[in-house]
């Protein structure tokens, strides 16, 4: 999975737009639509303002969230 993906994936989880997403992140919102479209690579920096407003940690972005749900939805059943 692309990054813009799975940062769009995470920003959909969050029930965030665009626009609140990238205002969090202190990035234009045309620079959002464009990492989310794999038009552009994120910088290290523009990933990790993102990491912060989407509250997880910035290795998260490179995963699909539905994943990452499954593993600790599992997680939490067993207990």
């Amino acid at each position: 999975m692309l990054i813009g993906a799975c940062i769009q994936g995470w920003r959909l989880a969050r029930k965030q737009s665009i626009e609140l997403l990238s205002s969090a992140a202190d990035l234009p919102h045309d620079l959002l639509e464009q990492i989310e479209a794999d038009q552009t690579d994120p910088t290290v920096g523009t990933i990790e303002a993102l990491a912060r407003a989407l509250r997880v940690p910035p290795s998260w972005l490179f995963d699909d969230p539905e994943i990452l749900s499954t593993l600790f939805n599992g997680c939490l059943r067993r207990r």
